[in-house]
């Protein structure tokens, strides 16, 4: 189905944009030439998308945990955006994982968006 092969596409284009943004990362990291302080400001970066990295997967698990088939995480600066394959969210389930989301991040609820999607 389109909606399930667009969760898969938009995760196979995280991994691989993400990937290219480490190896830019990396690619200032270890730049002789690169100023002190970007080689700091850029490894800086890359923990903080590693760190990202790995509360996203950590979330998609939990949320699947309750019960969800499917789950994509994003996270940015202002927000966190989740889409979950679900028909619809009841209230209930939306609040379930609105606390993880908060529980687990520096997130309020405010900053949560959630999306079902069906396949």
């Amino acid at each position: 189905p389109a909606q399930t092969t667009c969760v898969a596409s938009e995760r196979s284009h995280r991994k691989s944009g993400r990937a290219a943004e480490r190896a830019n990362l990396d690619d200032i990291i270890n730049n002789e030439l690169a100023e002190d302080s970007a080689k700091t400001a850029a490894s800086e970066k890359k923990m903080k998308l590693i760190a990202n990295m790995e509360t996203e997967r950590v979330l998609e698990g939990l949320i699947m945990g309750k019960g969800f088939e499917d789950a994509i995480v994003s996270m940015t600066d202002a927000n966190i955006n989740i889409v979950v394959k679900h028909e619809s969210i009841k209230i209930e389930d939306a609040a379930q994982i609105y606390n993880l989301v908060v529980q687990q991040t520096t997130y309020t609820a405010s900053q949560i968006i959630l999306t079902p999607y069906s396949a």
